[in-house]
């Protein structure tokens, strides 16, 4: 029996030792190839979307009335506190820059179901028995500019921006005055912050907070001498789903 020993190997197999090393040099590439091409891409935020939403909401609404006949013993007011169920879509697109600030533009539709009544309150003090009133917050939408942070599939993120809502307003009364019912859209400023979470390279989750303030407007009706102006400011609490193209 012929044994292999070291001197062996070192003496007559250079040659197979090299072409073995070379054969398996030149696999590397490929191996290294098909290992980076099937690793994970990070996530990135730049893309359009559309999405559903559904939350609460609730508000602040005060009615002011103004005696214009009587030198302002009527004067008198109603502390309204509209609150329900919304519910609505929202659509947008966003731009991931290199540093992971992502920049975005976006708009919404809810509507919604809050609404409060409540009896009217002379300035002079106590109930005014005469006038009871009724609100409610039929729908609003916005266009809001986003700033956020792209943290892999996370993205916190602000918004700010223009905002519109129908306000439905009523007045049951006695004699001799006049009941009111009509509605009055208004306009205002909004501002909010959330999180968004991508489940998938498609689906993307939210949670969401909004502060909305529509200001003071006239409701555009002089009944009896009574002129009623509403302040409305709304806050919003949401989740939503969109598909991320």
């Amino acid at each position: 029996m012929k044994l292999i020993t070291a001197n062996t190997v070192c003496g007559t197999s250079p040659a197979i030792l090299l072409a073995a090393s070379l054969s398996f040099a030149g696999t590397l590439p490929e191996a290294a190839s098909d290992t980076f091409a099937s690793a994970p891409a990070g996530f990135v935020w730049t893309g359009g979307y559309v999405g559903v939403q559904a939350g609460y909401s609730w508000a602040d609404a005060t009615v002011v009335y103004e005696d214009t006949i009587d030198g302002g013993i009527a004067d008198g007011y109603a502390a309204l506190a509209p609150r329900g169920a919304m519910g609505g879509f929202y659509a947008g697109y966003g731009h991931q820059l290199a540093n992971d600030v992502v920049l975005g533009v976006e708009t919404d539709l809810q509507f919604g179901s809050a609404s409060s009544s409540a009896q009217g309150r002379l300035r002079s003090g106590g109930e005014d028995a005469d006038f009871r009133y009724t609100s409610k917050l039929d729908w609003s939408a916005s266009l809001r500019v986003r700033l956020g942070y792209g943290a892999g599939r996370f993205q916190p993120y602000v918004s700010a921006g223009v905002t519109v809502a129908e306000f439905d307003f009523s007045r049951t009364t006695v004699f001799p005055y006049l009941p009111i019912s009509l509605s009055n859209t208004h306009a205002g400023w909004t501002i909010g912050a959330g999180l968004e979470y991508a489940a998938t390279d498609n689906l993307v989750l939210r949670t969401e907070y909004r502060y909305t303030d529509f200001g003071s407007q006239d409701l555009d009706l002089l009944s009896n001498g009574l002129r009623p102006t509403a302040t409305l400011r709304t806050h919003d609490v949401r989740l939503g789903l969109a598909y991320k193209f």
